[in-house]
């Protein structure tokens, strides 16, 4: 029984055994376990697999155990038009018959080509409608779209040493 203002110490002792033959005491660092579970070394390792087997069953990887590197709202230069969010495949089609196919295509075009484009398309975009595509596509990231990057540490053999690094013990709950 463990009272409200008593603690707990784990406090080894061992006997070593010196380079010229004598033995002598040794008294390991006293470890305070108050408010903790002490177990086994083979209990610890256990413990350990069973976390690293939930991670790795985990259905949904959660925010950190899969990490894209390319954010799904990034627009890049080179994108196809149709792949911009919101951008249908009836409007993209349209512009890629007046020579707009990529993001690059809107970006650079003249107010003079807008126009042009709206005339030639009768009703089908409004240059207002053109002028603001033209401005949502100013912040696009310029090259072409790189291979989508993802690490889902659930995969590797010890999820938390695969995310973590060095310190992976320290995130072990």
């Amino acid at each position: 029984m463990k009272y409200p203002k008593q603690g707990r110490l784990v406090v080894g002792i061992v006997t070593v055994q010196l380079i010229d033959g004598n033995e002598k005491g040794w008294c390991c660092e006293p470890f305070d376990c108050t408010g903790k579970t002490v177990v086994t070394i083979t209990m610890f390792n256990k413990l350990i697999w069973d976390k690293i087997c939930h991670v790795q069953y985990l259905k949904d990887g959660g925010y950190h155990w899969v990490n894209k590197f390319c954010h799904p709202d990034d627009l890049w230069e080179e994108e196809l038009l149709q792949k911009m969010k919101g951008f249908g495949k009836v409007k993209a089609e349209k512009l890629n018959s007046k020579g707009f196919t990529k993001v690059y295509d809107i970006t650079y075009a003249t107010t003079n080509q807008l126009q042009d484009t709206v005339l030639d398309m009768g009703n089908s975009f409004s240059l207002t409608y053109l002028l603001r595509l033209q401005e949502q596509v100013q912040c696009a990231i310029p090259g072409d779209v790189p291979p989508s990057v993802t690490i889902d540490h659930r995969k590797a053999e010890n999820p938390f040493l695969s995310c973590y690094g060095t310190i992976w013990e320290e995130h072990i709950q």
